[in-house]
């Protein structure tokens, strides 16, 4: 199976380097930095791979849901971001990633769960 990893955002130039290293890639990798709309690319993919330390709610995680694709996410964001299961090991979840049908989710139970919770603090 043939890997291509296309970066969008801005990454050091040092994790990028670890991430190819450890991905078994097929030496297909693209550093493109940031896309003011990076649609074009997310629909295209299998997956949607977030290593970030620091974010919160990842709004591009919901809209990677949204299109349907594998999420892989540290299990430390978990806690920000409900219903979703993070991993352990993000290289291993890299490594044994299997291509799997797009599932689109509309988002309907993380809507009605933040309009839940909304309606109790009022």
């Amino acid at each position: 199976m043939i890997y291509v990893f296309i970066l969008l955002a801005t990454v050091p130039l040092k994790k990028s380097c670890i991430i190819c290293a450890l991905s078994r890639i097929d030496k297909k990798v693209y550093f493109l930095g940031n896309q003011q709309n990076p649609y074009r690319y997310l629909q295209k993919a299998d997956a949607f791979i977030m290593t970030s330390r620091y974010e919160g709610q990842g709004i591009a995680l919901r809209e990677a849901q949204c299109l349907g694709l594998q999420l892989l996410f540290p299990k430390r964001l978990e806690k920000y971001n409900d219903g979703l299961k993070g991993c352990e090991n993000l290289t291993d979840a890299m490594i044994h990633l299997q291509k799997a049908e797009k599932n689109p989710d509309m988002l309907t139970e993380y809507t009605e769960n933040i309009l839940r919770s909304f309606s109790e603090l009022v």
